[in-house]
């Protein structure tokens, strides 16, 4: 696992402990999937 997706990952993890607001933390975990999803797109992209 690449070191910014493992920094996504803890960041995500802190928000799910803090975040009580449900509607709010959907949002955000969607942002952060569609996020890791382009940057896997772009590295996968690099390598080839």
């Amino acid at each position: 696992m690449k070191y910014r997706e493992k920094s996504v990952l803890y960041a995500c993890a802190c928000l799910m402990k803090s975040q009580l607001s449900t509607r709010r933390f959907h949002k955000i975990n969607c942002d952060i999937r569609t996020f890791v999803s382009k940057e896997r797109e772009k590295t996968a992209i690099m390598e080839s």
